[in-house]
């Protein structure tokens, strides 16, 4: 199963960021505590989780899918998603060539470019 336990950075790139009461500080996709070098939490989203798993293992797609979906929803106890089969919700995201993300359904319905 992929997993992500990002933290809020995840995903903005390079910079300084205040989440709560802390400040955070983001170097080549690494997030640290302000003024020190104490990691903050990951800024590994799903997407490049997925990339990641296929490049380096070379895993097929469709494993690597269900690894970061159905397997998630499984575990979780959601059976009516993490997949795409009647009956079920339709949230997906749909991925160009390259794995990027191109669009967001919610329920089957398209909400926004990804």
């Amino acid at each position: 199963m992929l997993v992500s336990d990002a933290m809020p950075a995840a995903g903005l790139g390079d910079g300084t960021y205040r989440f709560a009461d802390r400040v955070v500080t983001v170097e080549r996709g690494v997030a640290f505590l302000e003024g020190t070098r104490t990691l903050a939490g990951s800024t590994l989203c799903i997407g490049d989780a997925l990339r990641r798993v296929i490049t380096v293992t070379g895993l097929p797609v469709g494993d690597a899918v269900r690894m970061s979906a159905t397997t998630a929803a499984l575990l979780l106890g959601l059976d009516d998603r993490g997949a795409l089969t009647p009956g079920h919700r339709a949230d997906l995201v749909e991925l160009d060539p390259e794995l990027r993300p191109v669009r967001v359904f919610l329920g089957g319905r398209a909400v926004r470019p990804a």
